[in-house]
């Protein structure tokens, strides 16, 4: 069976890449490279020093090059955040405070008489409101300043 020699761009990492295909045609080589992930550039019948270095399919000839960063047409764009594990505990903590406190503030205000005094919770979930609040706040400012 022929050998080929393809060159490219792994999809994946962005290198330019040159890998040992054997195939019957260069057709079917340029198929195979583009089904293991490879943008095809360039295919030729193998037979130089080139591709005696190839030791298996993929390997990599020259020292890879990193393209730029533009987002190529059709492939996402992934995004990883790495915002520490404390700092969305204590969002939570405080959207959970917020939440319950809101719900005992309006369950406080439903049980105390119309027009009379309103109900011993109602202050202490005022004071667990804000203290939610400030958690919630502390979370957010904490994320933005130690974001990596």
């Amino acid at each position: 069976m022929p050998e080929y020699v393809v060159r490219g761009v792994d999809r994946d990492s962005g290198f330019d890449t040159e890998m040992r295909v054997y195939a019957e045609t260069e057709g079917n080589a340029r198929v195979k490279a583009e089904l293991r992930g490879m943008a095809v550039a360039d295919v030729e019948p193998a037979g130089g020093s080139r591709a005696a270095a190839l030791d298996h399919l993929g390997a990599t000839v020259a020292a890879p090059r990193r393209r730029g960063h533009r987002r190529r047409r059709g492939r996402r764009v992934q995004t990883i955040e790495k915002t520490a594990k404390q700092w969305k505990l204590m969002q939570l903590v405080g959207v959970l405070m917020i939440l319950i406190t809101i719900t005992g503030c309006m369950i406080a205000m439903s049980t105390s008489e119309p027009g009379g005094e309103p109900s011993a919770a109602l202050p202490i979930n005022m004071l667990l409101f804000f203290v939610g609040v400030c958690l919630w706040i502390a979370g957010r400012l904490g994320a933005w300043w130690y974001h990596a």
